[in-house]
């Protein structure tokens, strides 16, 4: 092809132009071959449209061979790529072709699916643009295709991939969510064990404490039982009346402490068998309290003890009657055991929110500090002589723990020796 120069007497570029794009537009429209080299070598199609007939639109050849058919093998009409294009992006065409129809502005510019001659999608970037006359009426559409079926094609992989990587990674979050339920749940499984472990420990110091009292403290009282009444036996009849007496009221002693260590026992081993019956209700503290008032009132005037229910308020506590009657017998029996002629033991109750509060005090010994920590616990079941002598089994604290909380409270303690002691109870309210 002949490139020509400024010595054939062509006109001078326009200004703002370049004179090898004049050059390059004058080669195109002087030399077809310029014009095939650039649709063949740039575009994936050309095609032109005589909207005035519109039937009539011509095809090049790259634009058939892209669909897999030669030149002869197609019509230079619109019969073929309306008919093959996908159903949904012919919508879409039509759409576009009648906005850019109407406002030259808006681009005919898509990107749609055509079906090869082999079944398979070929994806197609379809631009356009309308020729008009000088009056703005349509009359032809030059349009170029460019294929993207291969970028399409990356592009669905990644989509894929990345749904996939996604479902990976959702199915990871999954199993980790799984793996942090599962060690919660062998956490708190390994918590209850050591829970359960610890309790065992605790029933097994039980029964051999239990043990270790019915072999030792059950067998003590006894020895003297066993004793006096061999005596009386064998030399009852020598015996002048008055030692008969003396040893018949230790036989009664002795009886009694064993008979009131193995109602203890009793009562403590029917708690933890759960064979208590628990028929909870509205308990009136006021009548709780003077009940064992009256119960205790002889007893304590005998050792110059004071009972006082002065700051006593009317409320009640839900909790089994026969229960709470069980846990003040033994703190008032406890405090009248532990105080002197002098000392006073009072009662006094409030309510804390959803829960009333009994407190019962004295001024009578106390207990040593060291104690404290363990008195409610069987392990160190200890019993002191009171100030007046009294015996006791030592069982009657830990009754009373385990009697308030099966009824959903709490029983507590304060002392100071040699000065008194404050047990406290917390039940709900009624």
């Amino acid at each position: 092809m002949h490139i020509g120069s400024r010595n054939d007497g062509s006109a001078p570029p326009r200004e703002g132009s370049h004179r090898l794009k004049d050059e390059l537009y004058a080669l195109v429209r002087k030399d077809p071959a310029v014009f095939e080299f650039l649709q063949n070598g740039s575009l994936d199609g050309m095609w032109y449209w005589d909207l005035d007939s519109p039937d009539d639109e011509w095809l090049s050849p790259r634009f058939k061979s892209l669909f897999g058919y030669a030149d002869d093998e197609m019509p230079h009409t619109t019969a073929w790529w309306q008919s093959n294009i996908h159903p949904d992006d012919l919508a879409v065409v039509q759409a576009n072709f009648e906005k850019h129809k109407a406002d030259p502005a808006h681009p005919f510019d898509q990107i749609i699916r055509y079906r090869h001659r082999e079944g398979h999608t070929v994806w197609v970037r379809c631009r356009g643009l309308m020729v008009r006359d000088p009056d703005g009426t349509p009359r032809r559409m030059l349009g170029a295709h460019t294929d993207v079926t291969a970028l399409k094609q990356a592009e669905e992989a990644l989509e894929r991939r990345t749904a996939d990587l996604e479902a990976r990674i959702a199915d990871l979050e999954d199993k980790e969510q799984r793996l942090e339920t599962q060690a919660e749940e062998l956490v708190t499984l390994a918590e209850n064990l050591e829970d359960a472990r610890a309790r065992l420990e605790e029933l097994n110091a039980q029964k051999d404490k239990f043990f270790s009292i019915v072999a030792h403290d059950l067998k003590s009282p006894f020895n003297p039982l066993l004793g006096f009444s061999e005596l009386l036996a064998v030399q009852g009849g020598a015996l002048p009346p008055a030692k008969v007496q003396e040893y018949g009221a230790l036989l009664h002693r002795a009886a009694t402490e064993a008979f009131k260590l193995l109602e203890d026992l009793l009562d403590w081993s029917r708690i933890q068998l759960d064979r208590v019956q628990f028929d909870p209700g509205a308990v009136d503290l006021v009548g709780l309290v003077e009940t064992n008032l009256g119960r205790y009132r002889l007893a304590a005037q005998a050792k110059g003890v004071t009972l006082r229910a002065d700051d006593l308020e009317t409320l009640c506590a839900y909790g089994d009657p026969r229960m709470l009657d069980t846990v003040v017998r033994n703190l008032v029996s406890n405090a009248i055991k532990f105080t002197r002629d002098g000392d006073e033991i009072a009662f006094a109750s409030r309510a804390d929110g959803d829960v009333v509060v009994l407190e019962i005090r004295d001024t009578g010994v106390g207990i040593r500090a060291d104690r404290l920590p363990t008195l409610f616990g069987l392990g160190s079941r200890q019993s002191s002589k009171g100030t007046g002598g009294e015996t006791g089994t030592g069982m009657g604290l830990v009754i009373c723990k385990e009697l308030i909380e099966r009824q959903g409270g709490t029983i507590a303690v304060e002392s100071v020796a040699g000065q008194g002691t404050t047990f406290t109870l917390r039940l709900p309210s009624a």
